[in-house]
């Protein structure tokens, strides 16, 4: 029996106590949103402060992960197994000659678009970061690269989730 909408608008499994004295049906089959499972995700960050080079990978570890989609054979490049995956990344950098610094993902070696992010020179320092969908058909080399002036990075992440 579906829930009695004047107490409970939903189907939920399980339902707190009181939906059932509203004549709500509790049992396993009323699920409408199953708990995700086989979740791949990886986590990597920076240690120290480092300095990256125009053209240079950012040097990132992965410190947590789950799943076998995502792997860091090299320390900065992250193999993706064929999917679409979400990308997150931040990185906290400064320069010591006000130059504009610029950070992008790169895919088997070529540009993601949209993924660039970027500081004005007239900073000393300052936060990148930026997020992109990816799909990706074979097995694919995932790289944030230093496309700008040489920076110093003092902190930084990168999070990549298969979906």
């Amino acid at each position: 029996m579906a829930c009695n909408t004047r107490c409970y608008s939903g189907p939920y499994y399980p339902c707190p106590t009181f939906f059932n004295a509203c004549g709500c049906d509790c049992s396993p089959n009323s699920v409408i949103n199953p708990p995700i499972t086989n979740v791949s995700f990886a986590f990597a960050t920076l240690s120290g402060d480092v300095n990256v080079l125009n053209g240079e990978t950012v040097p990132l570890l992965i410190t947590n992960s789950n799943g076998t989609s995502i792997t860091m054979p090299v320390l900065g490049d992250i193999v993706l197994n064929p999917g679409t995956y979400i990308v997150n990344y931040n990185l906290r950098t400064s320069t010591e000659n006000n130059e504009d610094l610029d950070f992008a993902l790169y895919l088997d070696g070529a540009i993601i678009p949209t993924s660039e992010s970027s500081i004005d020179g007239t900073l000393s320092e300052g936060m990148l970061s930026n997020q992109v969908i990816i799909t990706v058909t074979q097995n694919s080399t995932l790289t944030l690269l230093n496309v700008g002036n040489n920076a110093i990075l003092s902190n930084g992440n990168i999070s990549v989730t298969k979906i």
